[in-house]
């Protein structure tokens, strides 16, 4: 086990997840960036709320911003850039290459 402490996959065995055929492990992946980027819209919705300041460079509306978009897409919450969350998982958690459902 190669994985930090603050990585979701520690305490996992390397390989845990390498028998997995492919479409199993993209099925997987793709469950778990939507998870991941549903998460992450909901801690800035509510983030930006409690603020007593709101920039003007955040969305105008966080509901819009928050559901308006598809889960396989990642928004900045500070510019109009997206991205894919799939490639926003790949850079966040370096250890789902360790476990084997992203290849080496």
């Amino acid at each position: 086990m190669t994985t930090k402490s603050t990585d979701i996959t520690h305490g996992m065995a390397d390989g845990t997840l390498a028998n997995l055929s492919k479409a199993d492990k993209a099925r997987i992946l793709k469950l778990m960036s939507r998870a991941a980027e549903k998460a992450y819209r909901r801690g800035f919705q509510q983030g930006a709320h409690i603020a007593t300041t709101r920039p003007a460079d955040l969305p105008k509306s966080l509901y819009d911003w928050r559901y308006g978009t598809s889960l396989d897409l990642s928004p900045w919450a500070d510019c109009p850039r997206r991205e894919k969350s799939l490639d926003r998982l790949r850079m966040e958690c370096a250890g789902l290459r360790e476990i084997g459902l992203l290849p080496r």
